[in-house]
């Protein structure tokens, strides 16, 4: 589990520390001005981000588990792939060297931590979800190739069908349930793709401003899965107001829309940082000590403590 092992451990760099800054500046601000003070929201927000900040600023130096310890505790976070085929892409090429370029033109599009992309290798990119072409948003930033979930019913139509599947689209049954999507997920990044994922789970139906919604524990089940493998957060902002779900028909282009890329960083990194999973060998002897019940359980606080650390505002990066 140590990030000597993990083919991302040269990708991996500290958090923006501006971003920090500014967060800070503002709850000070906040306070000099007789305000309330933060929220509840704010404070976990905040907290998130200087997580992650200390998660990948000392990475590199902290130790790692015993050999043994790393075996049992990925053994704890296995998940079963489908083992299923990759669908083909043959327009996704297309798309990116042609239209994308016409895309930019004609939009007030802005990408920031391009350079932190790993440019090969598996790859899990978690975004804050408000307007269906969030998706094309996060492709269009990051320019990598990039498979994402989709429910069957986006599939449902013949011709509708075949496009979803040719721009890498995943089909999944969400009848049943989320393990189809999550093995489905892991088909893609044993291939050597870049998985997208909304931690969200679906599009934020919140009304009001800064409108995300809790995350979902799949994304860290991914990432307990294949602790090597970087996690890189998007924050978008400004997609909301591009394409307003149910009553923008066609996109607003010259709303402007933000990209910023956070840091990457792996469970392995995370799950042993004192600020992140805190997980030392004793810890991975107790959980595997545990009753099925009560290992799921534990293994489950884990997995909301990751989500919870990356799925927040600050974290992803946005405004």
């Amino acid at each position: 589990m140590s990030s000597s092992h993990s083919p991302a451990a040269g990708a991996v760099r500290g958090v923006s520390s501006s971003r920090s800054r500014t967060a800070a500046t503002t709850l000070r601000v906040r306070m000099r001005r007789g305000d309330a003070g933060p929220s509840s929201k704010e404070r976990v927000n905040h907290q998130a981000a200087t997580t992650l900040k200390a998660v990948t600023a000392t990475a590199e130096s902290m130790s790692a588990l015993s050999a043994d310890a790393r075996s049992r505790f990925a053994g704890l976070c296995a998940v079963k792939p489908a083992g299923l085929p990759i669908p083909r892409t043959p327009l996704y090429t297309g798309i990116l060297t042609i239209l994308m370029p016409i895309f930019s033109t004609i939009c007030r599009f802005r990408v920031e931590g391009i350079e932190r992309i790993p440019r090969t290798g598996p790859m899990i990119m978690a975004g804050n979800h408000m307007s269906h072409v969030d998706p094309v948003i996060m492709i269009y930033s990051s320019r990598r190739k990039t498979y994402f979930l989709a429910k069957e019913a986006h599939f449902a139509k013949f011709g509708v069908r075949q496009f979803m599947h040719a721009v890498g689209q995943i089909e999944t049954d969400r009848a049943r349930g989320g393990g189809d999507a999550v093995a489905r997920a892991a088909d893609v990044l044993l291939s050597g793709n870049v998985l997208g994922i909304f931690p969200e789970g679906t599009r934020s139906r919140n009304k009001q401003a800064p409108f995300l919604q809790r995350g979902k524990t799949g994304v860290a089940r991914l990432a307990a899965a294949f602790p090597d493998v970087p996690v890189v957060c998007a924050g978008i902002a400004g997609s909301h107001e591009f394409l307003a779900p149910g009553q923008a028909p066609l996109p607003r282009i010259w709303r402007p829309v933000t990209v910023r890329f956070g840091s990457p960083v792996t469970w392995a990194e995370w799950s042993i940082h004192p600020e992140g999973g805190a997980v030392d060998d004793a810890e991975v002897e107790r959980i595997a000590a545990l009753p099925e019940d009560e290992r799921r359980a534990d293994m489950g606080r884990l997995d909301r403590k990751f989500t919870e650390t990356i799925a927040t505002l600050r974290a992803l990066g946005a405004p």
